[in-house]
């Protein structure tokens, strides 16, 4: 796979909202979530102590969108049944469920994932940026972020695996790069 460094669009101002972005992310991952998350590779279960495993769930599934939740308009705390793929033990702490279709674009599960999420996010946000203006970015930004989700909740809607990171709402902005078509639905 090949990694972008730069994007060839030039832009006419700094993309404050991009780099709003990439702060933002940052700053939630290394001062909010657990400190196993923060090394750097995979945070594959054998490599984790117990304690840190249960950290990390416990922070995954109150703050990542889990698809049988959403389903339910429930948490996992709350009693409800899940058919599905599990992950972990939930915590029994209470959760605003809607909330997190929002929080989790801003959890990531390791540096790695982090790192290239932001990387992505750098190379083609300015230039989209550029072309609606900061608030409409921010909109586009969160409004595809929120489709990728609710689109991954269709397909595994009775799972309770936690969703996080980025990804979704960055696709959205790259796929607004590349089709600049879509740009006028943000103005």
């Amino acid at each position: 796979m090949a990694l972008p460094l730069r994007d060839d669009a030039p832009t006419r101002q700094v993309p404050w909202m991009t780099l709003t972005l990439l702060v933002v992310n940052v700053l939630v991952f290394l001062f909010l979530q657990p400190s196993a998350l923060q090394g750097g590779g995979s945070t594959d279960r054998d490599s984790l102590a117990s304690s840190d495993i249960a950290e990390v769930e416990d922070f995954s599934f109150q703050w990542g969108v889990v698809p049988c939740e959403i389903q339910n308009g429930k948490a996992l705390s709350e009693g409800i049944e899940c058919s599905g793929e599990r992950s972990g033990n939930p915590p029994d702490e209470p959760k605003m469920v809607f909330l997190s279709l929002l929080t989790y674009m801003f959890i990531h599960g390791s540096l790695l994932h982090l790192a290239g999420n932001m990387l992505f996010l750098w190379v083609f946000g300015g230039a989209v940026e550029d072309r609606l203006g900061p608030i409409p970015y921010l909109l586009l930004y969160v409004a595809t972020g929120l489709l990728a989700v609710l689109a991954h909740v269709a397909i595994y809607w009775n799972d309770a695996i936690p969703v996080l990171g980025a990804s979704g709402a960055i696709a959205g902005i790259m796929g607004a790069k590349q089709t600049p078509a879509l740009i006028p639905l943000f103005h």
